[in-house]
């Protein structure tokens, strides 16, 4: 009678890589789409604080005075980490430091009635988030 030459009580080192692999597979599977969940987060973060400042910029320009749309916000460029609040002060916190905004205004008219078609363009990173436009009448 022969008796076995080893005592098998564990694992050999090729089946132990084999198990790792396999776990590693079904890992990867089961963490894509929180990753992908964390972008998508992310990318609505970004869109939300895009509409906030096209919001706020339209909102200033609704609340003053008529004659002074197009001198003070014709072709109103801010510059990524220059965005300003209705007071001209800097937004200071990071989620703003990539957003960059513009904002210009075109006479036009209805009849008898002057009106002024107000726009403003979000971008973040150099690409266009949001475009937002209203008519403001004197």
């Amino acid at each position: 009678m022969t008796k076995a030459r080893y005592n098998r009580k564990g694992f050999t080192l090729a089946e132990a890589l084999i198990a790792m692999v396999i776990l590693a597979m079904a890992a990867s599977g089961a963490i894509l789409p929180f990753s992908t969940g964390a972008a998508v987060q992310a990318e609505g973060a970004r869109r939300t604080l895009a509409a906030k400042l096209a919001a706020d910029r339209l909102e200033e320009m609704i609340n003053s005075d008529f004659d002074m749309l197009i001198p003070n916000y014709e072709g109103d460029y801010q510059i990524e980490g220059f965005i300003t609040d209705g007071n001209g002060a800097l937004f200071t916190d990071p989620a703003y430091a990539k957003f960059s905004r513009i904002s210009f205004c075109i006479p036009a008219s209805v009849g008898n009635v002057d009106l002024m078609w107000s726009t403003v363009l979000i971008y973040h990173d150099g690409t266009e988030m949001l475009h937002l436009s209203t008519l403001i009448g004197q």
